[in-house]
This record gives C-alpha cells, sequence and structure tokens, in this order.
C-alpha cells in the first residue's frame, strides 16, 4: 500500500500557524484524530490503491520503454541500417551472378544448337559433284576435280573411328609350387641379409647414398642376387669406391647383369680351398699381351676374370682387402 497522503492534509500540515496542532482531522475511513499527532508520526494516513493501478503500471513501463528508445544512441541505429544495406547488396550480387549464369548456359546451349543445325544441313546439302553439272571443257574438268577432292576430304571427316575393345586380360592362375621357391629364396636372403648387416652395420646407409648418387639396378639382376643370397654383392656395387665398376654394370643389359652378379658373388666369396694350398700364388695377367706387359693392380681397371685370380691369390697370401 502506497504512504503517500493527501494534498490537503499537506496544506493543514504545512501551515501550524494557521491550523494548529489541537485542530482535528478525520481520515477517509472516518478514524479522527489531530494535527498534533500528524506532524509527530503518530497516525498516518494511507492512500487507497487506485482501482486502476495494474493499468497505470503498465502504462508507466511502456512509457518508459520508448523513452530508453529515444535515448538509444544513434550510432547504434547507424550500425542496422549499414549492416541491412550490406545484406541488401550481397543479395543482389548473388542474384545478378545467378542471372548471368543461366544466361551464359543458355546462350552455350543457343550456339550449340545453331552449330548443330547449321552442321546437319550442311550435310544434308553436301552432294556429291557430278561432272555433268560443270563445263564440259579444260577448266570445267579442273573446277570438277578441286571440288570432288574437297567432298571427299569432308566425308572422311565424317568417319568416326570406333573405340577399341580392351582385350580381356587373363590373370594367370598360381603356381603354388613356384610361389614356394620364391619364398624359399626370400627367407633366405633376409637372413643372409641379416647376418651380412651384423658385419656390416652401415649396409643401409651404403645403399641409400647410392640411389642418391642415381645407382640403379635391373629386377632380373636383383632377382639373381636374393636366389644367390648375396648382399655382399649390393654392398659392394653401392660403396662409393666401387662407383666406376657399379656404373659399367649399369649399362649391362639383363642377361650381362646377371652373369656379372654371379661373378661378383663368386670373387667376394672366400672358400676353405684358398686358404690351404701347397702352390705359389697365381700369376697375374699382363696387360697389353705376353711379351713386357705390365701387371694391372687397379681393381677398377681389372676385368673380372682378373680381379677373381687376383683376389684369391690375397686370401691365400693372408692379404686383407682394404
Amino acid at each position: 500500500m502506497s504512504t503517500a497522503v493527501q494534498p490537503a492534509l499537506k496544506e493543514l500540515l504545512s501551515d501550524p500557524a494557521k491550523f494548529p496542532d489541537s485542530t482535528e482531522y478525520t481520515d477517509t475511513a472516518g478514524k479522527k484524530t489531530t494535527l498534533g499527532e500528524l506532524r509527530k508520526g503518530v497516525v498516518s494516513i494511507e492512500t487507497p490503491d487506485s482501482p486502476n493501478a495494474a493499468t497505470d503500471k503498465r502504462v508507466a513501463e511502456i512509457m518508459e520503454g520508448n523513452k530508453k528508445k529515444k535515448l538509444r544512441p544513434a550510432e547504434a541505429r547507424i550500425g542496422e541500417l549499414t549492416a541491412k544495406a550490406a545484406k541488401l547488396e550481397q543479395d543482389r550480387l548473388n542474384d545478378k551472378k545467378e542471372f548471368e549464369t543461366k544466361l551464359a548456359e543458355q546462350n552455350e546451349k543457343n550456339i550449340k544448337a545453331e552449330l548443330d543445325r547449321r552442321t546437319a544441313e550442311a550435310a544434308a546439302n553436301d552432294k556429291r559433284p557430278m561432272r555433268e553439272d560443270f563445263p564440259g571443257d579444260a577448266n570445267g574438268t579442273t573446277t570438277f576435280t578441286a571440288k570432288m577432292a574437297e567432298w571427299v576430304i569432308r566425308q572422311q571427316d565424317k568417319i568416326v573411328a570406333k573405340p577399341a575393345v580392351a582385350a580381356e586380360v587373363v590373370v594367370p592362375a598360381a603356381d603354388p609350387v613356384r610361389e614356394a621357391e620364391l619364398k624359399k629364396d626370400y627367407d633366405g636372403f633376409l637372413e643372409a641379409g641379416h647376418e651380412f648387416i651384423k658385419r656390416n652395420v652401415d649396409f643401409n646407409d651404403v645403399l641409400q647414398k647410392a640411389t642418391e648418387r642415381g645407382l640403379t639396378i635391373q629386377n632380373a639382376a636383383m632377382m639373381a642376387i636374393i636366389r644367390l643370397k648375396a648382399p655382399q654383392v649390393a654392398y659392394y656395387l653401392a660403396k662409393v669406391e666401387n662407383d666406376a665398376v657399379a656404373r659399367n654394370f649399369m649399362k649391362l643389359d639383363d642377361v650381362g647383369q646377371i652373369m656379372e652378379v654371379g661373378r661378383i658373388a663368386e670373387r667376394l666369396t672366400a672358400r676353405p680351398e684358398d686358404f690351404v694350398s701347397n702352390a705359389g700364388p697365381a700369376g697375374r695377367r699382363l696387360k697389353g699381351g705376353a711379351e713386357g706387359g705390365v701387371v694391372e693392380t687397379d681393381p677398377d681397371k681389372m676385368d673380372t676374370d682378373t680381379y677373381l685370380m687376383q683376389r684369391r691369390a690375397d686370401i691365400k697370401a693372408g692379404k686383407r682387402r682394404r
């Protein structure tokens, strides 16, 4: 309930000289009191609620809301208008782009249709030249020949080659025996490779650097190395000091590489009989013939047979390869 006092009472209380404390006052409920008691605050007069209190409250809220809207900064309104204008412009650009795309597609269809129509019309009217349509003199013959040649060329252009039918690829049936042999070869090579890497820990690095130098090997030669279980051959060809030998090896065909793999594997394999012999060192092949020749000692310049003889002689003599 509101504690506001009536306006008439305010006038009474505000002028004690005119209305002394002893003046009696009756409130709206019929209760009697004096202005002195009212001035002392002993008695309070409550004003009853208005019958339209709820409506007045709603009106006050609406007026307050309108007041806040009026106090809204202009920048916020400008921002709203700017965002709305930007959206409208983007929608316009999207509509324009879509229209131009559809127009271009329609124009392309129209152009293609017109070209097809003209091509069909030209083909229908492209009749074979007849000799009687030209004069019977030499000039007529020349003109007829030229027209006939042009017509023949046009007919050739109309010929569309049929697409070649791909031959059916027949996959040969797997041979269990062959697959078992290959698996055995691979397993044996892997085992030999593990043992070889234990003695030559730089095996992978040497092969990687050889690849970076551009050294390659044919698949047939690689299969020969696998079957021989000879990782030492790949290691030998990959070492930088044997680069010249590897370059010559690359120039060989498949058969030549396979044979060379066998020779290298042979000369790199030390056999027990190489260390047990009563014979002297094997003779060295002379370069330049039997008479007054010079002994070739550079392994990179030796042929395979000479190197093999040299290597066996060194092994028997107890020499180690550097």
